[in-house]
């Protein structure tokens, strides 16, 4: 082979070498950038999310606390606070617990009584109720027991004045025992209730719940 084409060999050679390093770097430049972009994107992003942190108001979240301590998060007045099943118990509860009285302790009876009660509500319902209730009571000495005899039924819930409430009716048996001629006798009514939210800061078992009206038929 002659010197002439050895030089174009190897100046061939030398160009292909080059080439390939120069198209290698590109492939790297490219990388690179893209990888720079990337980056960028990233850095953005996290700025933002950064900056909304840092200005956006403070999420307030309030809790209550019951006499024993426990803690719960504060439901807005707007919103129920009970299942069906544990309201329909709450109620027929207090109900029973409302019409369950005697001749002696009648006063001790009401001051437990009120604590089911809004302040509204129980100053509305005493007045009636010792009048029609608990005068005959005293006046025949009385013992009185009341039991459920009807399941409650919602008969409607929503929003009243800014709070949920719900009515709610049932059905019981008030037996009147003992008296001057030491007899007894029992007469049913259906009880219609009215079921209000109130903060749970307002009594002790921090229910949520309240008694706004009980009407007896």
């Amino acid at each position: 082979m002659s010197g002439r084409k050895k030089t174009e060999l190897n100046a061939r050679s030398i160009l292909a070498t080059i080439m390939t390093r120069n198209y290698g770097d590109m492939n790297t430049m490219t990388y690179l950038a893209r990888t720079v972009v990337a980056l960028t994107g990233v850095v953005c992003v996290l700025g933002t999310a950064l900056v909304y942190e840092a200005t956006r108001p403070p999420v307030m979240r309030f809790f209550s606390t019951d006499a024993r301590g426990r803690i719960s998060p504060l439901v807005p007045l707007d919103q129920p606070i009970m299942t069906r099943e544990a309201l329909f118990q709450w109620v027929t509860t207090e109900v029973i617990g409302v019409y369950t009285k005697d001749y002696v302790h009648w006063r001790e009876q009401l001051t437990e009584d009120q604590d089911g009660f809004t302040l509204g509500g129980w100053k509305s319902f005493r007045k009636d109720f010792e009048k029609n209730f608990i005068e005959p009571v005293i006046e025949n000495n009385y013992i009185t027991s009341a039991v459920p005899t009807k399941a409650p039924i919602l008969v409607d819930k929503g929003v009243r004045d800014g709070r949920y409430a719900y009515s709610i009716q049932l059905g019981i048996t008030v037996t009147f025992r003992g008296g001057i001629h030491e007899h007894s006798s029992s007469q049913n009514y259906i009880i219609s209730v009215l079921v209000v939210r109130q903060s749970e800061t307002e009594n002790e078992t921090g229910r949520g719940l309240a008694i706004a009206q009980i009407v007896a038929q």
